[in-house]
């Protein structure tokens, strides 16, 4: 059960990355049609704000693709005696593998050494979260 709900949350933390940067590579026309982009000359904040919520509103609806079935995977962790930490640990070690094939795949980032060691800092913290120590 445990390697189960551990691979299906797993499998659920790339849309959530999808979710929180797709729009960063995304131009602003191509968010919305065009009858509903106000004319840059005459509302200049105005088009702004429908870009940002448009922004929001694309990253929202990604987002609960996954917030749904990981809140019912979250439910039957805690129910099924499977710590939070543990659980929370397995989700961010997937962020970051997700984040780097990101970075790397969609942006064509550079990866730098520093964004190596603060990756791997991060990681140190998911394997020490995920020990098993029986403490009385």
């Amino acid at each position: 059960m445990r390697q189960v709900l551990i691979h299906a949350v797993q499998s659920l933390t790339g849309v959530k990355t999808v979710a929180w940067y797709l729009h960063t590579v995304i131009p602003e026309e191509s968010l919305l049609p065009d009858s509903w982009i106000p004319d840059e000359d005459r509302h200049p904040k105005r088009r702004q704000l429908v870009f940002t919520l448009a922004r929001v509103m694309m990253s929202w609806g990604i987002a609960l693709i996954e917030y749904i079935p990981l809140t019912l995977a979250n439910r039957t962790a805690v129910t099924h005696d499977f710590s939070l930490a543990k659980l929370r640990g397995a989700i961010e070690a997937m962020d970051l593998a997700w984040l780097i094939a990101f970075m790397l795949m969609v942006k064509r980032e550079t990866l730098r050494w520093q964004h190596l060691v603060g990756l791997a800092v991060a990681g140190v913290g998911v394997a020490i979260a995920n020990i098993d120590v029986d403490v009385d």
